[in-house]
């Protein structure tokens, strides 16, 4: 039997399995017309999201600490790709050949999993095809390079600056006017608003090329969403990411303690706790999964 056949095989058990599901469990976890895959809900969702993400931003205190921020892990890495923060010619080439050697063993490995072990011997639906292919690669690629992080330690001589969870250069690159949580939470919560506006284009794009689910939802808006032979949404969703992107930093960098900066100021809102704060990282886990749900 080719592999095709098999393919197909499994595929035609899926869908019995998925319909058989559905009869135990109810039919709104298939049912595309479920309420909470309206089209407003899902463009809902992913606003509440980015709500959620700006809140718990304003209620954090360790962004506003002095403290160097230490993040194991995500500093070996970071720190090897900043081959140019590298102490001597030397080190600097051998945190680029790690690089290089790491990224391309990560892919390797991730293609290798991904077709050897989760498509071919697990049969996972969710990785048929290029799904998943991102993912898997990506973590690939970053468990490779905290590997390559470690090995680079070994040759570092004695003196020399070691990788660690410190070591984040690079985020200077992106604006961080030094390494303090302060500074360095305000790129990663420009990057994860960023995300979040990225997913909402995304959303907003998906329910407006609907023409079989939810046909009647605002048609005129869709037709003129899909005006222009396709070109009106590609120029008009680059567009809403670039210009709200640039905005959200701009916005996201001008808070602090400065006098001129943006501060979260209300006491009806703010003050929660750290089980409060806890819970509402929870939230946007579960919101999350509700985007795609």
């Amino acid at each position: 039997m080719s592999h095709r056949s098999v393919r197909l095989q499994h595929a035609v058990e899926q869908a019995v399995e998925n319909e058989l599901a559905s009869e135990r469990c109810g039919a709104f976890l298939f049912d595309p017309r479920v309420w909470f895959r309206h089209p407003a809900a899902r463009v809902a969702v992913a606003l509440i999201i980015l709500g959620e993400d700006f809140y718990i931003y304003a209620e954090d205190p360790v962004n506003d600490s002095h403290v160097t921020a230490n993040w194991p892990g995500m500093g070996h890495i970071l720190g090897l790709l900043t081959f140019w923060a590298a102490e001597s010619v030397g080190l600097a080439f051998l945190r680029w050949f790690l690089s290089v050697l790491a990224v391309i063993g990560g892919m390797f490995i991730g293609r290798l999993l991904l077709v050897r072990v989760l498509r071919q011997r697990w049969h996972l639906m969710v990785f048929e095809g290029c799904e998943g292919a991102l993912c898997t690669v990506s973590a690939t690629t970053c468990m490779t390079l905290m590997v390559a992080s470690l090995i680079y330690n070994l040759f570092v001589p004695e003196g020399a600056k070691l990788l660690g969870g410190y070591s984040m250069e690079l985020l200077h690159l992106f604006g961080a006017k030094s390494l303090q949580y302060r500074y360095v939470n305000k790129v990663f919560q420009t990057l994860s608003g960023s995300v979040d506006i990225l997913a909402i284009v995304m959303i907003i794009d998906t329910v407006l090329q609907d023409t079989r689910v939810f046909p009647n939802w605002l048609p005129c808006l869709k037709r003129a969403w899909m005006g222009g032979g396709g070109y009106v949404r590609v120029v008009a969703a680059w567009v809403i990411v670039l210009v709200s992107c640039s905005t959200l930093g701009v916005l996201v960098f001008s808070t602090g303690k400065d006098a001129e900066s943006i501060r979260w100021t209300d006491t009806t809102l703010g003050g929660t706790t750290e089980f409060l704060r806890g819970m509402l990282a929870a939230c946007i886990v579960l919101t999350d999964l509700l985007t795609v749900a």
